[in-house]
């Protein structure tokens, strides 16, 4: 499909690619692919190109605000990770803390089995002696 000179990508622009028609471009920015895009639509279809452009800079103020409630939105996730890996942090030493606090409970549990064990040896022993006495 062979172009008209108009119809043909704007000369130095800054993103490289292919317009609609599927034909290779100079470098150019998003915005003014789009721009280009729709208004060789509009030569095509015969629109009235001011109406064209307009709509074109209603859609890119959308884009823009769209653009920036996602940085908003990007600094609000950004707060709620920090604060989450505060609290996993707090999480990991509450974690620690109670990790030493059941091994010094298994300390003092063995610790009181033993001397349970020696009173029961010597509980015994008293036994055997009444018995003996008996």
């Amino acid at each position: 499909m062979s172009l008209e000179p108009w119809e043909r990508p704007f000369p130095g622009l800054v993103r490289a690619g292919r317009d609609s028609d599927g034909i290779p471009t100079r470098r150019r920015t998003t915005h003014e692919i789009v721009i280009h895009d729709a208004l060789v639509r509009s030569r095509r279809k015969n629109v009235d190109l001011e109406a064209t452009v307009a709509d074109l800079r209603k859609t890119i103020d959308e884009l823009t605000r769209t653009n920036d409630e996602l940085k908003k939105e990007k600094a609000e996730l950004k707060t709620m990770n920090e604060g989450l890996r505060a609290t996993n942090n707090c999480l990991k030493e509450v974690g620690q803390s109670f990790e030493r606090i059941y091994v010094d409970a298994e300390e003092e549990m063995q610790g009181l089995r033993t001397e349970l064990d020696s009173l029961r040896e010597g509980w015994n022993a008293v036994k055997r002696a009444v018995q003996m006495h008996e």
